[in-house]
């Protein structure tokens, strides 16, 4: 079964926000990085390819791009779009550079996870450096690699070679004539640019190969969290549709397959937040503590989705009282000045009032991207990237307490008010 290898992107910007002042060192950074694409040269050359042929034109200045950042912290997140519009390419033309970057013996290819019911984000590439010597702390901090709860799964979707498949013999791999920076002091933070020695696999293997697939869980949570969980999922899926059950024995309403496995997701999604941050803080939940937590979250998602349906019925059968009807806006308006005055001053206002109410997961995006494009971020964008980026946001935490029917303080009430009103606008 094809799996991808997944992480928070908050892990990713608070391990990064460590290492700042790395990024100073522009000409070091610059010499690792040609050094490295020296190796990658010669690796291709006893593959009897040339590196030219494998990264051709925009590919090779996406490679360039990749390994500068890479080479400083051994980690990066980096969004298809960023490289689409800075490089003008396509998407297809990013598909295949991460395809060959990944058939590498130096290099693993994750994303991170976009929690809504569509699993990992599709467009997102996570890049660590195997050679790095930070490898063993991002699988540590980041993966949680050292008890292999943190690997949730690891997929070739669009890649080629797997990432715990070795390229290269070991006879193949003494023989590479690679830099040696013996004179720099052995705790640099930078790469270490021999081949990778297989003991920097280790982490992954049996996290990656213990679980091909669990029998009687819905594909989606078997694509994200086969490999994190394992057969725990199937305790948790279990626990699952006894909410389910619960819920239609208490309505007498009916809930279809498809209701079931998309609160699985959601619900497992919950749960993983809260094993996160236990993980986080040197604790670790039982598997009786998760069953209970998954079981409660699922409860409530199906009463809440239930409430929604009922309400739902109810407004279409008065839908003649409604004092106005919605009227259909345009998506796409190419020309102006073709829009009535009454539906443009309507959007002006929505874009201001969207302008005022840009919330902290906004401006979290934007730092990223600031990063991800190199550019410098002010003492504010720190501040705000060094106190949230290693924790959920007050909303995401908010929603998950009222999931759990836990109680809730003024000001998490007044977060699901407002983002209640600003969904409302927007429907």
């Amino acid at each position: 079964m094809n799996k991808i290898l997944t992480c928070y992107l908050p892990d990713v910007n608070s391990f990064n926000g460590r290492f700042t002042w790395l990024w100073k060192e522009k000409p070091t950074l610059r010499k690792k990085k040609e050094a490295f694409l020296e190796t990658l040269r010669t690796y291709f050359k006893q593959q009897q390819e040339a590196l030219h042929k494998v990264f051709p034109k925009k590919r090779m200045e996406m490679l360039d791009y990749v390994i500068y950042n890479l080479v400083a912290t051994g980690i990066q997140a980096i969004h298809s779009k960023t490289l689409m519009e800075k490089f003008d390419v396509s998407q297809s033309t990013v598909s295949r550079f991460v395809k060959s970057l990944k058939a590498t013996p130096f290099m693993i290819v994750a994303r991170y996870i976009k929690e809504d019911t569509t699993g990992a984000h599709p467009d997102s590439y996570v890049f660590i450096l195997k050679s790095h010597t930070n490898f063993d702390q991002i699988c540590e901090e980041i993966f949680f690699a050292h008890d292999t709860t943190g690997i949730q799964t690891l997929q070739q979707e669009e890649m080629t070679t797997p990432v715990t498949t070795p390229v290269t013999s070991p006879e193949s791999a003494e023989n590479v004539d690679t830099p040696s920076f013996e004179d720099e002091k052995t705790s640099s933070p930078f790469i270490n640019l021999d081949l990778p020695k297989n003991h920097l696999n280790n982490h992954l293997i049996s996290a990656s190969q213990s679980f091909a697939y669990i029998k009687g869980v819905p594909k989606k949570v078997n694509n994200v969290y086969a490999g994190k969980y394992g057969h725990q999922l199937k305790d948790f899926y279990a626990r699952i549709q006894n909410a389910a059950k619960a819920v239609k024995r208490d309505t007498k309403i009916e809930i279809i397959k498809e209701q079931v496995h998309e609160v699985a997701y959601t619900a497992i999604v919950g749960l993983d937040k809260y094993v996160h941050e236990a993980n986080h803080k040197g604790t670790t939940l039982s598997l009786d503590d998760m069953c209970r937590l998954v079981y409660q979250i699922a409860f409530n998602q199906f009463t809440n989705l239930l409430k929604e349906n009922t309400e739902q019925q109810t407004s279409e059968s008065d839908i003649h009282t409604e004092a106005k009807t919605a009227l259909f806006t345009p998506k796409h308006i190419i020309r102006k000045e073709l829009v009535p005055a009454w539906l443009q001053a309507e959007q002006e206002q929505n874009e201001c009032t969207q302008e005022e109410t840009i919330s902290l997961d906004q401006q979290l995006e934007m730092i990223q991207l600031k990063q991800d494009l190199g550019q410098e971020l002010t003492p504010e964008e720190e501040n705000v990237l060094k106190e949230h980026s290693s924790t959920y946001s007050s909303l995401e935490m908010a929603q998950l307490k009222q999931d759990l029917g836990q109680a809730l303080t003024p000001e998490e009430q007044a977060l699901l008010h407002q983002q209640d009103q600003l969904k409302g606008s927007v429907s």
